[in-house]
């Protein structure tokens, strides 16, 4: 059951726009294809008379087209890096987390930050809020496949709830 994975390809490349908060890129493999959707910038530094921060976030998915079978397969990736430095009691503090998720996931997460000075990929202010869903990125990009035809290897409920 071969699909065209050209027409894959096209679909989820238009899928870009300057509105959109992902970019999609795309490859030609001998097997099939490869679709990469990253999440545009979540990027936030903030600081006030006694302490300050910054918050990063990457995401992408990687979908691998298998031209002979027509199935797909995809995994997601995803790092999270927090520092801050401060006054704390009668001392200073400083830390830094970093995470790094592989795999399946569902994410939906909201972060604010308040400071007299905020700072973001589209400019500054005393305040910036962002909301990240994983939906975002995953639905267009796979649903751009599923209505060509590509399905996963195993199409059953828990997969699609994956897709989410």
């Amino acid at each position: 059951m071969a699909l065209d994975v050209q027409s894959a390809l096209a679909a989820v490349e238009a899928l870009n726009s300057d509105d959109a908060p992902f970019t999609v890129t795309t490859e030609r493999t001998e097997a099939g294809g490869v679709v990469r959707a990253t999440w545009k910038v979540w990027d936030t530094r903030w600081s006030s008379l006694l302490n300050a921060g910054h918050l990063s976030k990457d995401y992408e998915l990687e979908v691998t087209l298998d031209a002979e079978t027509g199935n797909y397969r995809f995994t997601e990736r995803s790092t999270e890096v927090r520092e801050g430095a401060g006054a704390v009691g009668d001392g200073l503090s400083a830390n830094r987390t970093t995470s790094h998720t592989k795999g399946k996931f569902v994410v939906r997460e909201h972060s604010t930050v308040k400071a007299p000075s905020v700072t973001w990929q589209d400019g500054t202010g005393r305040s910036w809020s962002g909301t990240f869903s994983s939906k975002t990125v995953k639905e267009p990009v796979l649903g751009a496949l599923r209505d060509r035809g590509w399905r996963p290897k195993h199409d059953n409920w828990f997969s699609r709830l994956l897709e989410r």
